[in-house]
Protein backbone atom coordinates (compact mmCIF):
# COMPACT_ATOMS: atom_id res chain seq x y z
CA UNK A 1 0.00 0.00 0.00
CA UNK A 2 1.37 3.37 -0.62
CA UNK A 3 2.37 5.35 1.82
CA UNK A 4 -0.34 7.85 3.17
CA UNK A 5 1.85 11.44 3.86
CA UNK A 6 0.69 13.78 6.93
CA UNK A 7 -0.89 16.62 4.54
CA UNK A 8 -3.41 13.87 3.16
CA UNK A 9 -3.90 12.20 6.60
CA UNK A 10 -4.48 16.35 7.78
CA UNK A 11 -7.04 16.75 5.10
CA UNK A 12 -8.98 13.37 5.59
CA UNK A 13 -8.85 14.45 9.35
CA UNK A 14 -10.70 17.64 8.45
CA UNK A 15 -13.74 16.07 6.69
CA UNK A 16 -14.19 13.63 9.54
CA UNK A 17 -13.66 15.88 11.99
CA UNK A 18 -15.93 18.39 9.86
CA UNK A 19 -13.36 21.66 9.84
CA UNK A 20 -13.10 21.80 6.42
CA UNK A 21 -15.10 24.97 6.45
CA UNK A 22 -13.87 28.30 6.89
CA UNK A 23 -14.31 29.87 10.11
CA UNK A 24 -13.62 33.37 10.99
CA UNK A 25 -13.90 33.38 14.44
CA UNK A 26 -10.64 31.82 15.60
CA UNK A 27 -7.30 32.82 13.66
CA UNK A 28 -3.90 31.81 15.22
CA UNK A 29 -1.39 34.29 16.18
CA UNK A 30 2.35 33.99 15.38
CA UNK A 31 4.44 32.70 18.74
CA UNK A 32 4.32 30.77 21.92
CA UNK A 33 2.64 32.15 25.32
CA UNK A 34 2.12 30.16 28.54
CA UNK A 35 0.26 32.96 29.34
CA UNK A 36 -1.79 36.00 27.20
CA UNK A 37 -3.72 39.05 28.52
CA UNK A 38 -5.20 41.76 26.40
CA UNK A 39 -6.26 45.51 27.67
CA UNK A 40 -6.51 48.86 26.96
CA UNK A 41 -2.34 48.44 27.08
CA UNK A 42 -2.77 46.16 24.12
CA UNK A 43 -1.65 42.55 24.12
CA UNK A 44 0.80 41.48 26.54
CA UNK A 45 2.37 37.90 27.29
CA UNK A 46 4.63 35.58 28.86
CA UNK A 47 6.18 32.43 27.59
CA UNK A 48 7.32 29.32 29.30
CA UNK A 49 10.65 30.79 30.00
CA UNK A 50 8.56 33.87 31.83
CA UNK A 51 10.04 35.92 28.93
CA UNK A 52 7.50 38.81 29.04
CA UNK A 53 6.45 40.02 25.37
CA UNK A 54 4.08 42.87 23.92
CA UNK A 55 2.21 42.59 20.70
CA UNK A 56 2.67 45.31 18.49
CA UNK A 57 0.01 47.57 17.51
CA UNK A 58 -2.51 46.36 19.80
CA UNK A 59 -2.38 49.56 22.45
CA UNK A 60 -5.80 51.20 22.64
CA UNK A 61 -6.32 49.49 19.81
CA UNK A 62 -8.54 45.80 21.08
CA UNK A 63 -9.84 44.94 17.62
CA UNK A 64 -6.07 44.47 16.22
CA UNK A 65 -4.43 41.14 16.07
CA UNK A 66 -0.92 43.19 16.17
CA UNK A 67 2.06 42.73 13.74
CA UNK A 68 4.84 41.00 16.00
CA UNK A 69 6.10 40.45 19.05
CA UNK A 70 8.75 42.82 20.94
CA UNK A 71 10.33 41.35 23.97
CA UNK A 72 10.69 43.30 27.29
CA UNK A 73 13.21 43.19 29.65
CA UNK A 74 12.48 41.16 33.11
CA UNK A 75 11.01 38.47 33.84
CA UNK A 76 7.33 37.62 35.10
CA UNK A 77 5.19 34.30 35.52
CA UNK A 78 1.74 35.47 34.83
CA UNK A 79 0.54 39.36 33.47
CA UNK A 80 -2.33 41.69 32.90
CA UNK A 81 -2.78 44.27 30.67
CA UNK A 82 -5.59 46.94 31.65
CA UNK A 83 -5.40 50.25 32.46
CA UNK A 84 -2.36 49.87 33.34
CA UNK A 85 0.38 46.61 33.24
CA UNK A 86 0.80 44.52 36.34
CA UNK A 87 2.54 40.94 36.48
CA UNK A 88 3.96 38.70 39.41
CA UNK A 89 7.14 37.03 39.38
CA UNK A 90 8.54 33.14 40.11
CA UNK A 91 8.43 34.20 43.63
CA UNK A 92 5.29 35.97 44.18
CA UNK A 93 6.93 39.54 44.06
CA UNK A 94 4.51 42.03 42.31
CA UNK A 95 5.59 44.38 39.56
CA UNK A 96 3.90 47.37 37.36
CA UNK A 97 4.64 48.78 33.60
CA UNK A 98 5.96 52.29 34.10
CA UNK A 99 5.82 54.91 31.16
CA UNK A 100 3.59 53.07 29.23
CA UNK A 101 1.95 55.83 26.48
CA UNK A 102 0.12 56.28 23.46
CA UNK A 103 4.00 57.19 22.07
CA UNK A 104 5.74 54.57 23.82
CA UNK A 105 3.61 51.34 24.05
CA UNK A 106 6.42 49.29 25.71
CA UNK A 107 6.74 51.38 28.50
CA UNK A 108 10.44 52.82 30.25
CA UNK A 109 10.62 49.96 33.23
CA UNK A 110 9.17 48.27 35.88
CA UNK A 111 8.37 49.00 39.25
CA UNK A 112 8.13 46.56 42.20
CA UNK A 113 4.85 46.82 44.75
CA UNK A 114 5.17 45.68 48.13
CA UNK A 115 3.37 42.34 48.63
CA UNK A 116 2.83 38.68 47.32
CA UNK A 117 0.50 37.88 45.00
CA UNK A 118 0.38 34.27 42.75
CA UNK A 119 -2.20 35.94 40.15
CA UNK A 120 -3.34 38.98 39.52
CA UNK A 121 -5.95 40.62 37.17
CA UNK A 122 -6.11 44.74 36.13
CA UNK A 123 -9.61 46.34 34.49
CA UNK A 124 -9.45 47.90 31.45
CA UNK A 125 -12.52 50.26 32.41
CA UNK A 126 -11.62 51.11 35.75
CA UNK A 127 -8.23 52.03 38.17
CA UNK A 128 -8.98 48.26 39.47
CA UNK A 129 -6.38 45.48 40.51
CA UNK A 130 -7.53 42.40 42.24
CA UNK A 131 -4.99 39.29 42.61
CA UNK A 132 -4.92 36.23 44.70
CA UNK A 133 -1.56 34.98 46.88
CA UNK A 134 -0.48 31.52 47.78
CA UNK A 135 -2.60 30.88 50.57
CA UNK A 136 -5.25 31.95 47.66
CA UNK A 137 -6.42 34.87 49.84
CA UNK A 138 -7.84 37.32 48.28
CA UNK A 139 -6.94 41.14 47.61
CA UNK A 140 -7.79 44.17 46.16
CA UNK A 141 -5.50 47.57 45.83
CA UNK A 142 -6.92 50.43 47.17
CA UNK A 143 -5.87 54.10 46.24
CA UNK A 144 -5.35 53.50 42.74
CA UNK A 145 -6.52 56.68 40.26
CA UNK A 146 -5.22 57.47 36.90
CA UNK A 147 -2.53 59.79 38.45
CA UNK A 148 -1.88 56.60 40.76
CA UNK A 149 -2.01 53.74 39.21
CA UNK A 150 0.52 51.81 41.54
CA UNK A 151 -1.78 52.52 44.11
CA UNK A 152 -1.42 52.93 47.93
CA UNK A 153 -2.22 49.24 49.46
CA UNK A 154 -4.13 46.33 49.55
CA UNK A 155 -7.06 45.53 51.14
CA UNK A 156 -7.94 41.87 52.10
CA UNK A 157 -11.29 40.55 50.64
CA UNK A 158 -13.13 37.51 52.66
CA UNK A 159 -13.18 34.02 51.02
CA UNK A 160 -10.21 31.95 48.89
CA UNK A 161 -9.63 32.02 45.64
CA UNK A 162 -7.08 30.46 42.88
CA UNK A 163 -7.83 32.65 40.52
CA UNK A 164 -9.79 36.09 39.95
CA UNK A 165 -10.93 38.56 37.11
CA UNK A 166 -11.88 41.79 37.64
CA UNK A 167 -14.01 43.86 34.51
CA UNK A 168 -17.09 45.38 33.45
CA UNK A 169 -19.40 42.69 34.26
CA UNK A 170 -17.69 42.58 37.72
CA UNK A 171 -15.24 40.19 39.84
CA UNK A 172 -15.40 36.64 38.88
CA UNK A 173 -13.15 33.89 40.43
CA UNK A 174 -12.82 30.10 40.89
CA UNK A 175 -11.00 28.11 43.81
CA UNK A 176 -9.31 25.48 44.33
CA UNK A 177 -12.17 23.03 43.76
CA UNK A 178 -13.03 24.71 40.09
CA UNK A 179 -16.14 26.29 42.16
CA UNK A 180 -17.01 29.60 40.48
CA UNK A 181 -18.27 32.89 42.16
CA UNK A 182 -19.33 36.12 41.32
CA UNK A 183 -18.73 39.10 43.64
CA UNK A 184 -21.92 40.67 44.57
CA UNK A 185 -22.42 44.42 44.01
CA UNK A 186 -19.48 44.84 41.42
CA UNK A 187 -21.45 44.53 38.06
CA UNK A 188 -20.86 47.88 36.74
CA UNK A 189 -19.21 49.09 39.67
CA UNK A 190 -15.65 47.76 39.72
CA UNK A 191 -14.23 50.45 41.98
CA UNK A 192 -16.73 48.61 44.59
CA UNK A 193 -15.36 46.08 46.99
CA UNK A 194 -18.58 44.05 47.00
CA UNK A 195 -20.90 42.87 49.41
CA UNK A 196 -20.28 38.94 49.03
CA UNK A 197 -19.51 36.00 47.25
CA UNK A 198 -22.08 34.16 45.05
CA UNK A 199 -21.80 30.64 44.13
CA UNK A 200 -22.40 30.34 40.36
CA UNK A 201 -23.00 26.38 39.01
CA UNK A 202 -20.12 24.44 37.13
CA UNK A 203 -16.56 24.18 37.22
CA UNK A 204 -13.80 26.28 35.14
CA UNK A 205 -10.00 26.32 36.10
CA UNK A 206 -9.82 29.94 35.10
CA UNK A 207 -11.95 32.98 34.17
CA UNK A 208 -12.20 36.11 32.61
CA UNK A 209 -14.50 39.22 33.66
CA UNK A 210 -15.01 41.21 30.13
CA UNK A 211 -17.40 43.76 28.56
CA UNK A 212 -21.01 42.06 29.05
CA UNK A 213 -19.74 38.94 28.84
CA UNK A 214 -17.48 36.06 30.89
CA UNK A 215 -14.94 33.53 29.64
CA UNK A 216 -13.57 30.36 31.21
CA UNK A 217 -12.07 27.32 30.63
CA UNK A 218 -12.31 24.38 32.75
CA UNK A 219 -9.52 21.14 33.71
CA UNK A 220 -10.19 19.28 29.82
CA UNK A 221 -9.41 22.76 28.27
CA UNK A 222 -13.10 23.09 27.44
CA UNK A 223 -14.62 26.97 26.38
CA UNK A 224 -17.41 28.74 27.93
CA UNK A 225 -18.80 32.02 27.84
CA UNK A 226 -21.83 33.03 30.38
CA UNK A 227 -24.99 34.07 29.16
CA UNK A 228 -27.78 36.79 30.31
CA UNK A 229 -25.68 38.79 32.38
CA UNK A 230 -27.53 42.05 32.85
CA UNK A 231 -28.13 44.64 35.82
CA UNK A 232 -31.13 42.95 36.48
CA UNK A 233 -29.17 39.31 36.62
CA UNK A 234 -25.53 40.15 37.11
CA UNK A 235 -24.33 36.80 37.62
CA UNK A 236 -26.18 35.17 34.28
CA UNK A 237 -28.08 32.74 33.27
CA UNK A 238 -26.19 29.68 32.20
CA UNK A 239 -23.01 28.94 30.77
CA UNK A 240 -22.41 27.71 26.70
CA UNK A 241 -19.62 25.76 25.44
CA UNK A 242 -18.12 27.15 22.60
CA UNK A 243 -15.89 24.63 20.47
CA UNK A 244 -12.36 24.06 20.41
CA UNK A 245 -9.40 23.29 23.55
CA UNK A 246 -7.67 26.29 25.51
CA UNK A 247 -5.82 26.44 28.68
CA UNK A 248 -6.62 29.90 29.43
CA UNK A 249 -8.66 32.42 27.44
CA UNK A 250 -8.87 36.33 27.96
CA UNK A 251 -11.60 38.48 27.23
CA UNK A 252 -10.76 41.91 25.26
CA UNK A 253 -12.59 45.38 25.61
CA UNK A 254 -15.27 44.26 23.26
CA UNK A 255 -17.28 40.95 23.81
CA UNK A 256 -16.27 40.32 20.62
CA UNK A 257 -12.69 40.25 20.94
CA UNK A 258 -10.97 37.05 22.89
CA UNK A 259 -7.57 35.89 23.42
CA UNK A 260 -6.10 32.50 24.58
CA UNK A 261 -3.68 30.16 24.12
CA UNK A 262 -3.89 26.06 24.41
CA UNK A 263 -1.97 22.89 25.83
CA UNK A 264 0.93 23.39 23.33
CA UNK A 265 1.42 27.44 23.66
CA UNK A 266 -0.15 28.35 20.85
CA UNK A 267 -1.66 31.56 20.44
CA UNK A 268 -5.27 32.35 18.81
CA UNK A 269 -7.73 35.71 18.57
CA UNK A 270 -11.07 35.83 18.52
CA UNK A 271 -12.96 38.42 16.08
CA UNK A 272 -16.89 37.47 15.61
CA UNK A 273 -18.12 36.80 18.96
CA UNK A 274 -19.55 33.85 20.28
CA UNK A 275 -22.23 32.75 18.01
CA UNK A 276 -23.08 29.90 15.82
CA UNK A 277 -21.25 26.39 16.17
CA UNK A 278 -18.34 26.99 13.89
CA UNK A 279 -16.06 29.20 17.11
CA UNK A 280 -12.33 27.58 17.32
CA UNK A 281 -12.88 25.35 14.34
CA UNK A 282 -9.77 27.16 12.97
CA UNK A 283 -7.88 26.14 16.22
CA UNK A 284 -9.35 22.76 15.77
CA UNK A 285 -7.69 22.48 12.46
CA UNK A 286 -4.47 23.63 14.16
CA UNK A 287 -4.23 21.48 16.86
CA UNK A 288 -4.91 18.61 14.46
CA UNK A 289 -2.08 19.27 12.36
CA UNK A 290 0.35 19.77 15.36
CA UNK A 291 -0.82 15.71 15.71
CA UNK A 292 0.10 14.71 12.67
CA UNK A 293 3.41 16.42 13.14
CA UNK A 294 3.42 14.36 16.69
CA UNK A 295 3.83 17.55 18.52
CA UNK A 296 0.15 17.65 20.23
CA UNK A 297 -3.25 16.37 20.70
CA UNK A 298 -5.83 17.79 22.56
CA UNK A 299 -8.84 15.54 21.12
CA UNK A 300 -12.49 16.66 20.75
CA UNK A 301 -14.54 18.64 22.94
CA UNK A 302 -15.23 17.12 26.05
CA UNK A 303 -18.79 18.79 27.67
CA UNK A 304 -17.80 18.92 31.76
CA UNK A 305 -19.90 17.42 34.67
Amino acid sequence: MAHVGPALCFATSLVLFGLASSDPAWSSVDGLLKFVSVGSKGVWGVNRHDDIYYRSGTSENGASSGSGWVKIEGKLKQISSGHSVWGVNANDDIFIRQGVTSTNPTGTGWLQIAGKLKQLDVSSTANQVWGVNSNDNIYRRTGTSIAQPAGTSWEQIEGLLKFVSVGPVGVWGVNSNDDIFYRTGTFGNEASAGSGWEHIEGKLKQISSGDGIVWGVNVNNDIFVREGISSSTPAGTGWRQIPGKLKQVEAGLSGAQTWGVNSVDSIFHRTSGTSGNQGARSQHTAELWMYFKKTDHTGPPQTPG
